[in-house]
């Protein structure tokens, strides 16, 4: 099914577009793909533009310098422009089942097939979509436009088998419901619920990097309740679970109702954050994830800047070994939330406070505080001379102040160099 128009042209990306225009100047075909398609569809902001084509991987690579080959389960090419990647994959089959054990799950997906194929090999209906550039038309061949329209997510195929093949997908389908406000088809609905212990069977790293997009993608608030709706947050990680639903032991003596809802309101303040356009590291999503659970610390003046540090980190250390996080992210996790006492000493001397802002996670220290400051219903006014700083730093940046150009001559017989104006 092809429709005409709902896409403004104006509103996708220029190098998409080039690597579009690109493939099929050279007799291929290629079109837009995925989520980029449904989000412009709904008027949302895409966050990145896929690109789907017949040209094999190998192929992409000749025609674009500016590209590399990744993946080793999903063969694909990332083309670069500047910051931009363009993710650029070749039409794919059902892959062939080789396993005779009658296990569901896909080890390799790098079985080529046609435009048709490959809708069919996708997960929901609203993701199946394609965007013709050049005629400026959709393509809809599972009926995913319809169910944009009612707000609903669909599997293709039998939902049960789906999850199985790729349990990544059940979190998918929960965070889309959760970002959309969209609903779940009953057979999906039923086939999360019986199949979610599947997600175990998945890698760390792919488990991390779903999460991270739970968070980073405006609707960190209602993914963390989604999640715990599911039943599927006690999977990821049991102990942010147990935070979120039950007072842990090591928590026993404190309000931990209070920290809680702390935690709550930073999830909001996060989601805030990514809609104002920006893209929050991993660093600062930890930040936010137990940020809540260590204020009453933060605000505790007896305790030292180094012991704060440490009740963080013994925080976070069950996210590290339960999701794999790295321990560069960990260690600027730590160091962001014990930032907050300098923050709120507010700053001393011009020199120190330039030496300070010019560390890597202090301007993401200013966020996270800034947030809780509000979590607490705090006067925020001690954050302005940090922020009024902080403006300078990057004016200065964006407009460096030129350098007066030294004039330089030799001196008669001598190697050394005389500077003009030179000072002993």
């Amino acid at each position: 099914m092809t429709r005409t128009g709902g896409i403004l042209p104006q509103n996708i990306s220029p190098d998409a577009e080039k690597v579009i225009h690109k493939l099929t100047k050279h007799g291929y075909t290629a079109y837009l793909v995925g989520g980029c398609v449904r989000d412009l569809l709904l008027d949302l902001v895409p966050k990145d533009f896929d690109v789907v084509t017949n040209a094999r991987p190998n192929e992409i690579r000749r025609l674009f310098r500016n590209s590399r080959i990744i993946g080793r389960r999903f063969l694909l090419v990332h083309v670069f422009y500047g910051t931009m990647i363009i993710e650029t994959s070749t039409f794919r089959a059902k892959p062939i089942e080789n396993e005779p054990n009658g296990d569901l799950l896909i080890q390799r997906d790098n079985v080529f097939g046609s435009e048709i194929e490959d809708a069919h090999r996708r997960e929901f209906t609203i993701n199946a979509l394609y965007y013709d550039v050049e005629k400026q038309t959709v393509v809809d061949h599972v009926g995913g436009v319809s169910d944009l329209e009612n707000r609903i997510i669909r599997s293709i195929g039998n939902p049960e088998t789906r999850f199985c093949e790729d349990p990544v997908r059940m979190l998918r389908a929960v965070r889309f419901a959760a970002k959309l406000s969209f609903s779940m088809e009953e057979s999906v609905h039923k086939a999360l619920h019986k199949h979610k212990r599947e997600i175990l069977r998945c890698t760390q790293a792919r488990l991390l990097e779903e999460f991270y997009r739970f968070m980073r993608r405006g609707a960190a608030a209602c993914s963390i309740q989604s999640l715990l709706d599911y039943d599927v947050l006690s999977l990821l990680s049991p102990s942010f679970h147990r935070w979120m639903t039950l007072c842990p032991a090591e928590m026993i003596d404190t309000d931990w109702r209070e920290r809680r809802d702390y935690a709550q309101h930073l999830f909001t303040a996060l989601d805030g954050y990514v809609k104002q356009g920006n893209t929050p590291s991993n660093s600062l999503i930890l930040s936010c994830l137990i940020g809540g659970f260590v204020i009453p610390d933060l605000l505790d003046w007896n305790l030292s800047s180094e012991v704060v540090s440490d009740r963080a980190k013994q925080a976070l250390l069950p996210f590290v070994r339960e999701l794999g996080v790295a321990r560069r992210d960990f260690d600027k996790a730590c160091i962001i939330l014990a930032l907050g006492r300098k923050i709120r000493k507010g700053p001393k001397n011009i020199e120190h406070t330039r030496h300070l802002m010019n560390k890597e996670p202090f301007p993401e220290a200013l966020v996270v505080h800034r947030f809780i400051t509000e979590a607490l219903g705090e006067n925020s006014s001690f954050m302005d001379p940090w922020e009024a700083i902080q403006g300078d730093l990057i004016d200065n940046q964006q407009n460096p102040a030129k350098k007066r150009r030294v004039r330089r001559r030799w001196r008669r017989g001598s190697r050394r160099p005389i500077i003009k104006n030179e000072k002993f």
